[in-house]
């Protein structure tokens, strides 16, 4: 098993397409996307539900090198920082196949 970094985002519905953009820039071409998650938080309850879409949130799941963590955080702040979000990371192992 490859030892890896685990990044869980969960962000506005809108912004979500930003996070794939930074992720590609710095290499990161994999991740899973699940869309209209449901949740409460800083910025009140979201509900996965909403038929506009508008106050929808997306959960991105992704890995990165070890090495490689630190410049997807940094790249991500600033988003996260302007728009609201979360990023959980997480050390991981990556059953390969």
């Amino acid at each position: 098993m490859k030892p890896v970094c685990r990044i869980e985002i969960v962000i506005d519905a809108l912004h979500s397409e930003k996070v794939v953009e930074l992720l590609a820039d710095l290499g990161i071409l994999g991740y899973t996307l699940i869309r209209s998650v449901s949740g409460s938080g800083e910025r009140g309850d979201r509900r996965g539900d909403d038929i506009t879409g508008v106050s929808n949130n997306h959960y991105i799941l992704t890995t990165c090198p070890p090495e490689q963590l630190e410049a997807v955080t940094d790249a991500l702040r600033p988003l996260l920082e302007r728009v609201g979000g979360v990023c959980l990371t997480s050390d991981a192992r990556w059953l390969q196949h």
